[in-house]
């Protein structure tokens, strides 16, 4: 394809030299004119624009890689006409565009101080992001009568807010918190956002009214804001000169939160300026519960009574939470181990939760599920579970064991062998165990009703069954005395 450039009077000639990664660029300007040509990655664009009337007329002609485009924007007839003579850009059309905004900032940002550089600039960055695919013909826009120039009594200048009694006409681009909302995301997005212009770019930091509005799809003309594009070319041309329009009649959108972005917005209860979570502030910017310190100790099993005279009615295992803090139960079991085969003979999952300080009690049903017969009284608070069975839920020993395991987990979490040594039971899926800390409780049950086996003081657990188990009265559900 040949490309044939209008021969203009140099009075500036610039270039990047050749192989620049971010694409080379070669510039003519002069006072009413700018031309030149960008190439990179083997796709080349071609432009020119010329001034007229002291800079109230303006003609730009692009070739995108053979896609043509031409803008005329006059300010005294207050019109701009895009034509795209029916062609539809493709991602790397848009793509080229942008980079070669982002090379007139990088190394000519000079050229936006006359009105044709401008155009230049903004026509590139308008039409990366033109819809994709979309064949674009002869558009024209009246533009609002009352253009004038951004001065202090209206536009900021920060570049990124408006002047007291302004605020009303500024929300185009910006969150609830004053931020530019878009500047990163892709035009006909879920939101039909656009990368963000005004007060975000370096060519824009001078406007600050009701500009680039199809950053933000704010007409609401159909459900997937195709119409954004041709509807936004009013404010986008009102831009080109250092111009504001007030007097915008578009009713304003919904606040589109962006997470992530270090700013508490509409919707959000945090944002820490990342979207990762375990931090404090979640993914979705809502305020994460800290997870719990791991307890300071474990449960035990506290006290067990597991030989009465004649039936044993009144048998119960209990088990006590002294750490500082609730433990769920729900992946526990209460397992019970036949000493002479190392095998369980039964089995109590456990569930809820164990208040800090509190005793659970595994005992024969009473009257109602969750209470216990006659012979085991406990206090009205405590957790109560019954046996599978009335009478003779425990082996009386010799010996015999009781295992606290974490399902879960696969651990033991504590245990009792009492009358001998257990030492390596086989709890069924889950593995097998020594049951005798250290050293095997030298104390028995004696088939009485005055007597039970208990930690003492109440809750010890040296890791020494010998020295941590007695012969105490029986008190379920309260400290061992």
């Amino acid at each position: 394809m040949t490309r044939t450039l209008f021969a203009l009077p140099l009075l500036f000639v610039a270039c990047v030299p050749p192989g620049d990664p971010d694409g080379d660029l070669e510039i003519t300007l002069d006072d009413t004119s700018i031309e030149g040509t960008f190439e990179r990655d083997g796709k080349i664009v071609e432009f020119k624009a010329r001034s007229f009337d002291q800079e109230q007329r303006v003609t730009v002609d692009f070739d995108i890689d053979g896609t043509p485009l031409a803008i005329v924007l006059d300010l005294a007839g207050h019109s701009l006409v895009e034509d795209a003579h029916g062609s539809s850009f493709e991602v790397d059309d848009r793509d080229i565009l942008l980079a070669l905004r982002d090379a007139f900032g990088k190394k000519h940002p000079g050229v936006i101080d006359r009105l044709h550089g401008k155009m230049v600039v903004k026509a590139a960055d308008r039409y990366a992001e033109v819809p994709v695919g979309r064949a674009l013909t002869k558009h024209e826009v009246m533009l609002h009568a009352e253009l004038r120039v951004a001065v202090q009594s209206g536009c900021g200048g920060d570049g990124v807010s408006c002047l007291s009694g302004t605020s009303g006409t500024s929300w185009a681009v910006f969150s609830a918190a004053g931020q530019c909302q878009a500047y990163s995301a892709n035009y006909g997005d879920s939101v039909c956002r656009g990368r963000c212009g005004i007060g975000c770019n370096w060519f824009d930091e001078d406007y600050t009214w009701d500009c680039h509005d199809h950053d933000v799809c704010l007409d609401y003309y159909n459900g997937d804001c195709s119409d954004e594009f041709n509807d936004a070319a009013d404010d986008w041309a009102a831009t080109v000169a250092p111009l504001c329009w007030s007097g915008s009649n578009r009713s304003q959108p919904p606040v589109v939160p962006v997470c992530g972005n270090g700013s508490v917005e509409s919707g959000e209860a945090c944002d820490d300026g990342n979207t990762a979570p375990g931090d404090g502030c979640s993914a979705a910017c809502t305020v994460e519960q800290p997870e719990p310190p791991p307890p300071d100790g474990h449960l035990v099993i506290n006290e067990v009574e597991y030989d009465e005279p004649g039936t044993d009615a009144g048998e119960f295992v209990e088990i006590y939470n002294g750490t500082s803090q609730a433990i769920e139960l729900s992946n526990l079991a209460l397992v019970f181990v036949n000493g002479s085969t190392s095998l369980e003979y039964s089995r109590i999952p456990l569930s809820g939760s164990l208040p800090a300080g509190k005793y659970l009690v595994v005992c024969p049903q009473g009257s109602a599920p969750g209470t216990c017969a006659a012979g085991v009284s406990v206090p009205p608070d405590t957790m109560i579970v019954n046996f599978p069975i009335a009478t003779n839920a425990l082996q009386n020993g010799s010996p015999d064991a009781v295992a606290l395991v974490d399902l879960m987990n696969g651990t033991l979490v504590d245990a009792l062998s009492y009358e001998g040594s257990v030492n390596a039971a086989t709890i069924t899926d889950v593995g097998t165990f020594d049951l005798v800390e250290q050293a095997a409780a030298t104390v028995a049950d004696n088939g009485t009703y005055t007597d039970a086996l208990a930690r003492f003081p109440n809750g010890t657990d040296s890791d020494n069954a010998s020295t941590d188990w007695a012969k105490r009265p029986p008190t379920p559900g309260a400290p061992n005395l």
